[in-house]
Formats: structure tokens, C-alpha cells, sequence
């Protein structure tokens, strides 16, 4: 099917220059073109658009004005401006119902990008940055802008002014100091990245207010805080330019936009996605079952629409599967891709699920199997750890002076429990022995450490669980954390502590 789109200005030499640049995209495009835009609405209540382009100063009618009808009356179609009054603040602040804004003059590239990135909608209400985050964008395009006007933008709203500075300060980010207003903000994560911040903080606070929404925007915030972290530590460590650096921060923090949009217009069927997904069947593969796209896609999509650049939008568009990446090196999506594979649990449903599983033809392709292996052992789970506290441990091995020698090393520490095979661990734990703690042997006779973790997953989800072994080859590792879920990887000999 074609995608459908109009284009609406008063100026009919504009669209003779328009019609003549796109002539040769007509084949897999319906494009319409009208110089009134009372017109145009008539035109959209006999035939639906995907897309609608339109001129923010006409005389029947503003642009502003016939998008907020647009809105109104065709929720999936993406709203754009293309207009030459990008400088005044007045019109800035009545474009909230456009998905994107672009500049006149706009070159031929400029406009065939955005319809290449625009996709026909099967949501019913497609989310829209806010009016600060389109004030951000045209102040960054002016040359005369700076840290310090970019700062004063924001400082103008109090509640995005108080979230920027909880989030800048956060512990995710280890900054050693207090970052005490939006300027310091600006001044140490750069302008790029705050304004994703701000993109991110609107965007939530849209789906804040309804109560049902309430616990999903604080978990999704706080996994999304996560994930930023983590691929702000992978990009220093690999020793990424400090462009790079802000491109992993910018996707770290937008990398589960999709999931919200999904969940505030589709709620029930999200909650499907979670329920086939706890129960072991591929998340990506069943959202694209349900919603005919991942939450990546969505996410990629919507970035694209808001204007962010290629690297962040690939990080989000490939963050599961980023062997899919023609532009495989190591970039913000590395960094985005391993902090959702080690990261903090999927914080949704009755059991924790790891969304992002570790794309190992990727990993090999860069090189990096000795790093990953290590950051398997090195990447402590702190929930393990604290779980583990006085709690019951379950040792599984088949070599049984080694389960007596851990059990003296932890006694007075755990109640400890020993089983000899996988078989008989996951037949404990299903008759209602559920211990808090599972360190598990890799190699044993029978089912083997892999098998039993991921047995274990499913009958005791929220036992945390580790694999214990000599046996510590990349592929092992890799199958351990994408098939058992485990929270740590340890290597024999391993000391007590």
C-alpha cells in the first residue's frame, strides 16, 4: 500500500517546486497537493492521509490551527510544518501538535528523508514531543545560541527544571558532585543530550497523570535510568569520542519510548505481549505479532520523526538485534545494545524478563569476547547479593566434596541445602522448596548448568541465580545469560567472598 501524503501551503509556486522535486518518489507515494487548507480538511474527512505537511502562516487558516484538527479529527497522521518562521517564540508555542518541524528553505535530501522515515501509523494516538522540546531543537539551530540560553529555555518550566536535575544528579550517572542547576546540566552533558532528557521527561509526564499509568512510568523510568548508565560506563570504557559518548546517553535514555506509546495506546494488548512473553515466547517476535512492529521499531520511528540524528536512531532501531546493523562498528549502539543485555530485569509482569538477550555474531564481529566475559563476572547484580543475605542457598553440583567444602566455607551465613544433579534441583524446587539464592555447576552428568537455570527460571522466577564453573568458554557464557537468565557468571576456583 501506498503511503498517503498531503501538502498544504498557500504559496502555488511552492507547491509547483514541491510536486516537480517529488514527481520521481510518486511510485510507492500517493501525494496530494492544495493551496487552502479549509480545503484540505474537506479533503481529509472523504479521504484519510498518513501524512500531512503543511505551512504555518496561510490566511484562511494557520498551520497550527489546521494540524490541531487534524489531531482532533485523525489522530494517526503525522503532522508536520514546513515553514520559514522558525525564529519567533509566538509560533514556536502552538506547534505542540506536530511531529516534526522543518525549516524553509528545506533542500530536496531534507524532505525525502522524512518521508523515507515516515511510516504509515497503525496507533491510534501517536505521541508528540512538547512545545519546550520544539523551543530546544529551533534554539539549537540558531547560530547565536548558547549553553547559557539553551539553559534559560528550560529553566522557564519549574517541573521540567526540578526532573532534569533529580535525573542529572542520580546516583546511574557517578558524578561525584551535585549538579546544582540547568545550566551546570548543560555544561557537563552538552546540549544533544539534554535535550533528550527533555524529550524523555515529557514524554512521561504525558502518560503520568492517568493512576493506571502511575507505577508503569516510575518502573520504566527507572530501568530507563539504568540502561543510561550502564551505556555511559560501556562508552568510556571502549573509549568512544565524546559525540559517541552523547549519542549512547541520548539512546540509553530514549531506548524504551516505544514500550510507553505502546502501553498508552494499546494497553490491553501490551499487557498480551507481557503474558506470552513471561511464558517464554520471544518478546520482539510477539509485539511484532500483535502490533506489527517491535517497541524498537516504534522507537526508531518516532526518534526519526523528532528529528535526532542516524546514530541514536540506529542505537534504539537495533538495540536487540544489532548484527542487523549495516553500520556494525562500535557506537552508541554497542553501548545501548550491552547495557539492556546485562542490565536491570524487564520491571514489568509477574516475572522479571530480560528483554534484550546478547546478539553473540555481533560481540564476535567486534571483537569483543574476552571484554564481554569479563564484564559477565565483573558486572555485579546487586539484587543477587542482596537477596542472598541470610537467605537459603541451593548448591547444584555433581562433584560432591566441592559441595562440602562450600558448605563450610558458608555456614553460619545462608541456610545451605545441596542437591547432586539438575534433575533433582528443579524436582525440589517444583514441590515448593523455593530457595532465594540457586549457584548452579556448568557441566554435570544429565541435564547441565544452562538447562537447570533456565528450568529453574521457570518454575522459581524470582530465585536469583548463578553459574559456578571451570567450564567458562564465550559460548557457555553467552547461552547462561541468554537461556538461564542468570544474575552473575563466577569462574572456578572462586574465593568465598
Amino acid at each position: 500500500m501506498k503511503l498517503s501524503i498531503l501538502f498544504v501551503d498557500d504559496d502555488v509556486n511552492l507547491l509547483r517546486g514541491l510536486r516537480r522535486i517529488l514527481h520521481k518518489h510518486r511510485e510507492d507515494r500517493d501525494i496530494t497537493f492544495m493551496d487552502s487548507p479549509l480545503e484540505a480538511l474537506k479533503l481529509l474527512e472523504e479521504k484519510g492521509f498518513d501524512v500531512v505537511v503543511s505551512d504555518m502562516r496561510m490566511p484562511e487558516l494557520d498551520g497550527a490551527s489546521l494540524l490541531s484538527e487534524v489531531e482532533k479529527r485523525h489522530p494517526g497522521t503525522v503532522r508536520v510544518v514546513l515553514s520559514g518562521y522558525t525564529e519567533e517564540k509566538s509560533v514556536l508555542r502552538t506547534i505542540a501538535p506536530t511531529h516534526q518541524y522543518l525549516a524553509k528553505p528545506c533542500n530536496t535530501e531534507d524532505i525525502v528523508s522524512l518521508l523515507d522515515r515516515t511510516l504509515a501509523a497503525s496507533l491510534h494516538n501517536l505521541s508528540t514531543p512538547s512545545d519546550l522540546y520544539f523551543r530546544l531543537t529551533a534554539e539549537m539551530r540558531n547560530e547565536a545560541s548558547s549553553m547559557r540560553t539553551i539553559a534559560d529555555i528550560i529553566a522557564e518550566d519549574v517541573a521540567m527544571t526540578a526532573e532534569v536535575l533529580r535525573i542529572t544528579s542520580s546516583a546511574y550517572f557517578s558524578l561525584g558532585s551535585r549538579v546544582h542547576d540547568v545550566f551546570h546540566a548543560v555544561r557537563l552533558f552538552g546540549l544533544e543530550t539534554v535535550r533528550a532528557l527533555v524529550l524523555s521527561v515529557g514524554i512521561f509526564r504525558q502518560f503520568a497523570q492517568p493512576p493506571e499509568f502511575a507505577a508503569l512510568v516510575r518502573d520504566l523510568d527507572s530501568y530507563g535510568l539504568a540502561a543510561v548508565g550502564l551505556a555511559r560506563r560501556f562508552a568510556r570504557e571502549e573509549g568512544l569520542s565524546e559525540a559517541q559518548r552523547d549519542q549512547a546517553f541520548c539512546a540509553g535514555m530514549l531506548s524504551c519510548i516505544g514500550t510507553l506509546v505502546f502501553f498508552d495506546a494499546e494497553s490491553m494488548k501490551s499487557r498480551e505481549v507481557l503474558f506470552r512473553a513471561e511464558r517464554g515466547e520471544d518478546l520482539t517476535t510477539v509485539e511484532k505479532d500483535i502490533f506489527d512492529a517491535s517497541q524498537e521499531e516504534l522507537g526508531g520511528y518516532l526518534l526519526g520523526l523528532w528529528g535526532f540524528n542516524n546514530a541514536v536512531i540506529e542505537a534504539v532501531l537495533y538495540q536487540s538485534h544489532p548484527s542487523d546493523c549495516v553500520y556494525a562498528d562500535r557506537s552508541a549502539l554497542t553501548c545501548v545494545h550491552l547495557a539492556r543485555g546485562f542490565g536491570s530485569r524487564w520491571p514489568f509482569g509477574e516475572r522479571v524478563l530480560r528483554p534484550v538477550t546478547l546478539d553473540i555474531d555481533y560481540v564476535r564481529h567486534l571483537g569483543m569476547e574476552a571484554k564481554v566475559k569479563e564484564w559477565m563476572a565483573a558486572l555485579v547484580a546487586r539484587e543477587a547479593e542482596h537477596q542472598a543475605m541470610n537467605g537459603e542457598l541451593l548448591l547444584i553440583d555433581d562433584d560432591v566434596n566441592l559441595l562440602s567444602s562450600m558448605k563450610r566455607q558458608f555456614r553460619g551465613k545462608f541456610t545451605i541445602e545441596t542437591v547432586t544433579s539438575g534433575e533433582d534441583a528443579v524436582s525440589r524446587i517444583a514441590a515448593g522448596a523455593v530457595p532465594d539464592v540457586v549457584v548452579c555447576d556448568m557441566r554435570m552428568g544429565g541435564m547441565n548448568g544452562v538447562a537447570t537455570l533456565a528450568k529453574i527460571k521457570e518454575v522459581a522466577p524470582d530465585t536469583v541465580r548463578l553459574m559456578l564453573t571451570g567450564n567458562a568458554d564465550m559460548q557457555t557464557a553467552i547461552d547462561a545469560i541468554n537461556d538461564g537468565s542468570i544474575f552473575r557468571f563466577l569462574t572456578k576456583p572462586c574465593p568465598p567472598s
